[in-house]
């Protein structure tokens, strides 16, 4: 097993990092501290992409020094730790806290500029948008509660890949909702971008994911999965319509049971998945709504 101050140490894994602090505005320091809690990028044994997934050892003296630089990171003691019991009333706290205008801006220069940590904030407060005690108690909460390892393992998911997959957690949710780490760079002037993608997509009755893809082209950069995480978020708003799948009033968390009958299109989330069988398109008012400008 490699040491903590091991991992990630190879010239692949210092490109990765640099990549992955550049496009997110995160210091290049709490990035490689984030990632050696989670995944190494080093290639042991070729011809492996990576190593993956990091195996902890709590007796490792490195990790202390690891957790130290991600608390400081992000503005935390190191000592820092949550009970998994008051997570409910944590993340409510911090949804109601959440100010609409200034998350808008805050997503629409995260697209700009590629960044899936900053898009993220906008895609959970409204994935959990009708929040209550009782509906947050069905998400994931460890009652054994949780230190800043494992704050720093969720949060590197958040940058790899923008929470998808991570926001029924409830630790998540709340250093997603409360902006813990969020760059001021991130926080930009909303821009153009949501109003040309409407533009793009038009309001057309019927139309398929792989439609809803091509029309990102030239509009959103990134890659696929990058788009795709922008799109669902916008569907989470209701600022991209689902025919027959109305966000409001629905909690979203338990909306991600029901699947589409194309079997491909449930590699999306709902209510986005079933684009291609009812249509669509963007509801211009409330794009005009939630802008500024």
């Amino acid at each position: 097993m490699k040491s903590y101050a091991e991992i990630n140490s190879s010239d692949f894994a210092v490109k990765k990092l640099r990549a992955l602090s550049k496009g997110s505005g995160l210091d290049v320091d709490l990035v490689r501290a984030l990632a050696n809690f989670t995944w190494d990028y080093d290639r042991d044994v070729w011809p492996k992409e990576s190593n993956g997934w990091v195996e902890a050892d709590p007796t490792d003296r490195g990790r202390d020094e690891g957790a130290a630089v991600v608390a400081a990171g992000l503005g935390l003691d190191p000592t820092w730790s949550v009970a998994g019991a008051d997570l409910v009333s944590l993340v409510l706290a911090a949804h109601s806290a959440v100010n609409e205008t200034e998350l808008w801006c805050e997503f629409c220069g995260a697209v700009s500029s590629k960044s899936y940590w900053g898009l993220s904030r906008f895609a959970t407060y409204w994935w959990l948008h009708g929040a209550t005690p009782e509906l947050l108690a069905g998400l994931v909460a460890s009652e054994a509660g949780y230190a800043i390892p494992d704050l720093a393992r969720l949060l590197f998911l958040k940058l790899f890949r923008g929470g998808s997959l991570e926001r029924s957690n409830l630790l998540y949710a709340w250093a997603d909702l409360t902006g813990l780490g969020q760059p001021e760079s991130g926080k930009a002037k909303a821009s153009q971008v949501v109003h040309e993608l409407a533009a793009a997509v038009g309001d057309e009755p019927r139309a398929s994911l792989k439609d809803l893809l091509a029309a990102c082209k030239g509009v959103i950069g990134g890659d696929k999965l990058f788009k795709q995480e922008v799109l669902q978020a916008l569907s989470y708003s209701g600022i991209l319509r689902v025919d027959g799948h109305p966000v409001s009033g629905t909690w979203l968390p338990d909306a991600q049971n029901t699947l589409s009958s194309h079997f491909y299109s449930n590699e999306w989330t709902y209510p986005l998945r079933f684009f291609g069988e009812t249509g669509g398109g963007f509801n211009t008012d409330a794009i005009q709504q939630a802008d500024p400008a």
